[in-house]
């Protein structure tokens, strides 16, 4: 969606107005109300004492919207990374994407063993179960455990899709692969 105003309200409204667009049936709410709602349905498996308690943490947490320099809306997702909070960019159809897919766990980022951080957020599992972090890229990507993203910028936290890559096995280390090479569309990986 594209915009040609640039203040913060304005990227409020848009949000909002981006919503109703893509989900008609919940009227028209604003931005605040939508991540209010949000919050509630990411803690409705909790039991209400650690619901209210996790509801009072998202209210700080909630994602900025903001228009790129082409005019379309992004956010900012406060993450949470060695005890301060970070923001990463990602697109607002993506985020949308995401809360629909359940994907509306607090983001957080974890460092790998090469010391580059993860953004990732929790699916929360039925009755209360065991949530699995996922990395927000590979989830953004649509890729699967074997597969990860490159961040072309270099920036882990930026996770629009023109800062992404996605690099399957195939493309990776292990190239031996031949079913992998064939469903990429690669014939063979040249020597050398």
């Amino acid at each position: 969606m594209k915009f040609d105003l640039t203040t913060q309200d304005a990227a409020l409204e848009a949000a909002a107005a981006a919503i109703h667009a893509r989900i008609p049936a919940l009227g028209n709410l604003t931005w605040a109300d939508y991540c209010a709602q949000n919050d509630h349905a990411a803690v409705a498996h909790l039991d209400p004492g650690r619901a209210s308690q996790i509801l009072r943490k998202r209210q700080t947490r909630h994602p900025v919207p903001f228009f790129e320099d082409d005019g379309t809306v992004s956010l900012r997702v406060p993450v949470r990374f060695k005890g301060q909070t970070v923001p990463a960019l990602v697109s607002l159809s993506d985020w949308l994407t995401l809360q629909e897919g359940c994907y509306r766990g607090l983001w957080c980022a974890n460092a790998s063993g090469a010391g580059h951080p993860t953004v990732k957020a929790a699916r929360p599992m039925a009755r209360g179960g065991t949530a699995n972090m996922q990395p927000i890229a590979r989830v953004i990507l649509k890729g699967d455990e074997k597969s990860r993203a490159k961040f072309l910028n270099g920036d882990s936290f930026d996770l629009r899709r023109k800062n992404l890559q996605r690099i399957d096995c195939a493309q990776g280390r292990h190239l031996t692969n031949a079913p992998a090479l064939a469903r990429d569309g690669i014939a063979s990986i040249p020597k050398g």
